[in-house]
């Protein structure tokens, strides 16, 4: 991802990708809503290559209907590979 926003409103999160900007993600939404989907990109130690969907959430007026559906993932393999840093490459 080249680009990572949070814009702050008062209306439910919104994910979105930035139509003048590749691989860019933006997600509006009211603070406490922000700091709920925020918690999506927490993994414990043991979780590698585990994802998780912010909009599985039942919560009332979290998040705006039919909006982009995000998955996080954490891969550490992925990203070494991605840095170079993997033994395979």
């Amino acid at each position: 991802m080249s680009c990572f926003q949070l814009l702050k409103s008062r209306r439910p999160t919104t994910p979105f990708s930035c139509p003048f900007q590749r691989r860019a993600l933006r997600i509006s939404g009211g603070v406490e809503n922000l700091e709920v989907y925020a918690n999506f990109f927490r993994f414990r130690a043991d979780e590698d290559g585990a994802h998780h969907h912010p909009e599985y959430l039942a919560r009332p007026c979290y998040i705006r209907p039919g909006t982009l559906s995000v998955i996080i993932e954490a891969d550490t393999e992925y990203i070494e590979e991605l840095r170079g840093d993997s033994p395979d490459v």
